[in-house]
């Protein structure tokens, strides 16, 4: 099975320069550019993160939630997710006006708790 993720995080107040990728059951973070972990992941993990991307895709989010227009250095989280039967792209710049749906920050979430 194919199965892939990559969730990048850019500006916001924090300045945030942060890319998780998960390829198979390898999780890897860089921040600014430099590895801040790398481990393998149970099998078990990677099913739930399987099925919450499930959830997602049901969902059917748009392509694009937001714009920059209204802050000089806002958040945007970009997500790519890649299967064997369907790949998902969501950007989200963080708008009050244009928020994305709950399932997207569910699994943005999900994909934080694995870096603990």
């Amino acid at each position: 099975m194919k199965f892939r993720v990559h969730l990048r995080e850019n500006g916001g107040i924090a300045g945030l320069e942060r890319t998780l990728d998960l390829e198979g059951t390898t999780l890897r973070v860089l921040d600014r550019g430099k590895v801040r972990i790398e481990k393998v992941l149970p099998a078990t993990v990677i099913e739930d993160v399987v099925n919450r991307a499930e959830a997602l895709a049901h969902a059917e989010p748009k392509r694009n939630y937001g714009s920059a227009g209204y802050m000089s250095d806002p958040l945007t989280t970009e997500l790519e997710i890649v299967t064997d039967s369907k790949d998902l792209e969501v950007e989200v710049v963080s708008d009050p006006q244009d928020p994305a749906p709950p399932q997207f920050w569910q699994f943005v979430k999900g994909l934080h708790l694995l870096t603990r």
